[in-house]
């Protein structure tokens, strides 16, 4: 009898193992909760805790080199009576405070670089690949840390004017070495090209139990194909959303402790019977 309880338990807890119970979450960037560290932001998303920084890229046609720039600061970077931009986050209205855009970097805050996103007319919003005459060529990107593993198949993008939303998007599970060139930094990470597309989301093959995602804007042909990202034509865009499932703790690992638990309490009262 003993022994027809210690299988049934078993074969429970082995039946068990593979079950997920993941569930997609569109996390909308425009409306989520956020806090501001100085150089980062972090919200929540399908329970796992999510930070984003905002980073900028040039290239260098002399010898093919790319330099990383950031993460660049959450604070003010410049504001009218209309709205108000941070260096990296959402832009809002100057009268009410409220959310105005998704997630955009304006690279006029100095940290080396030579693009400071100051084009004729004002600050330039969004996450893009357009260069100020005289500078080096650039793109910009989002990375986002998750604390852990998710699987990520969307983003969701607001276009800015009439500018293109091409977007290349990159997962892995180790964080990025943002002091090497572009290409070694992420050089582990899978990566997925999307065009231009007739609506906001674009959709790809999901990046699985990552636990690092970056968006960028596809670099323009100034810059060309970069190693697995493709030249798909100057974008400039808000980041809106991310589609997110938590990848859920596989029911062996808390079944299988308690499977243990229960086979004590059989051994126990056998030797007791």
């Amino acid at each position: 009898m003993i022994m027809h309880k210690k299988f049934i338990l078993l074969t429970f807890i082995l039946s068990c193992a593979g079950l997920s119970t993941a569930n997609a979450v569109v996390v909308d960037l425009k409306a989520v909760s956020m806090t501001a560290d100085p150089t980062s932001l972090s919200f929540i998303a399908d329970g796992v805790r999510v930070t984003a920084e905002g980073y900028h890229v040039e290239y260098d046609p002399a010898d093919s080199s790319t330099t990383i720039y950031g993460p660049f600061s959450t604070t003010t970077a410049g504001s009218n009576a209309n709205w108000t931009r941070p260096y990296f986050g959402r832009t809002l209205r100057t009268a009410t405070g409220e959310v105005a855009t998704g997630l955009g970097l304006v690279s006029t805050q100095n940290l080396g670089q030579t693009d400071d996103d100051r084009p004729a007319g004002g600050l330039r919003p969004g996450i893009d690949s357009m260069t100020v005459p005289g500078a080096l060529p650039s793109f910009q990107f989002a990375l986002f840390r998750f604390d852990a593993p998710v699987d990520v198949s969307q983003v969701i993008l607001d276009a800015v004017s009439n500018y293109k939303t091409s977007v290349w998007v990159a997962g892995g599970n180790t964080a990025p070495n943002l002091d090497l060139d572009f290409l070694s930094a992420f050089s582990a990470f899978s990566f997925a090209n999307s065009p231009t597309l007739a609506g906001p989301i674009h959709s790809f093959t999901p990046f699985e139990g990552i636990n690092y995602l970056a968006i960028g804007a596809s670099p323009g042909q100034d810059i060309g194909n970069l190693g697995p990202i493709e030249a798909l034509g100057r974008a400039q865009f808000y980041i809106d959303g991310i589609n997110v499932s938590a990848v859920p703790v596989p029911a062996a690992v808390w079944l299988f402790g308690s499977g243990l638990l229960g086979l004590a309490g059989i051994a126990r009262r056998n030797k007791t019977a």
